[in-house]
Parts: structure tokens; C-alpha cells; sequence
């Protein structure tokens, strides 16, 4: 059974305010640091929540990121599978051999993503 998403309440009030242009500079390059829009770095800021900056991207290795993108896709399928076991699923031939391969895939791509980190920043 799928979990239920929580309804997010409509932000219809507003509040506007005045900053310098060093304040506003330093806002927006806050807020870009932590992967947030202006206005919801500010509504973090203001609700004293926690502000995580993002981790630095040096480069734009697409192999990597495609690797990465796959790697999360066959975590997926994983994921599917472990679920289908808690509720009760039955081992069978066909679904060893596709758990099997799922693995196999998997060790393959980590050490693609290794390899491919290691050439870009040693060991």
C-alpha cells in the first residue's frame, strides 16, 4: 500500500521587506549555496530551521552522473524486491536469477564509479 502524502497548506499571506544591496548579495548567495530559492532560505532563516549547504559539484562528468542515475535505478529495483519479500513473497527461480543479475549489475557500476573517481581525484 503506498504511503499517503501530507497536503501542503496554501501560502496566501505575504511579507515584504527592505534590505541593502550587500544584504541582498549575501542572501542570494547563501540561499544558491544551499540549493534553496531566495524565499525558502528565508522562511528557513526566519523559522531558525537548519540550513545545510549543498556539496560542492567540481565537474560535470556525465559518464559518472549516467552511472550514478543507473546505479539509483537498479537500487530500485532492489528496493522492490526486498519489499515483495517482507510481505510475505516466495523465492522462485526466475526472481534468484533477476536478484542475481541486479547484483551483478550493481558491483559492476560501484566499481565503474570508482574507477571513474579515482581517475578524477586519486586515490
Amino acid at each position: 500500500m503506498r504511503k499517503k502524502r501530507k497536503l501542503i497548506p496554501i501560502r496566501e499571506k505575504q511579507i515584504h521587506f527592505r534590505v541593502t544591496q550587500e544584504m541582498f548579495v549575501l542572501i542570494c548567495t547563501d540561499a544558491e549555496k544551499a540549493g534553496m530559492s531566495i524565499s525558502v532560505y528565508c522562511r528557513n532563516a526566519v523559522l531558525n530551521r537548519k540550513i545545510v549547504q549543498r556539496p560542492l559539484v567540481f565537474h560535470d562528468d556525465t559518464a559518472l552522473v549516467h552511472e550514478l542515475r543507473n546505479l539509483n535505478k537498479l537500487g530500485s529495483n532492489l528496493n522492490q524486491i526486498a519489499r515483495y519479500f517482507h510481505e510475505g513473497g516466495l523465492m522462485t527461480n526466475s526472481l534468484a536469477r533477476e536478484l542475481h543479475h541486479l547484483l551483478g549489475e550493481m558491483d559492476k557500476m560501484v566499481i565503474r564509479c570508482n574507477r571513474e573517481l579515482e581517475r578524477e581525484y586519486g586515490d
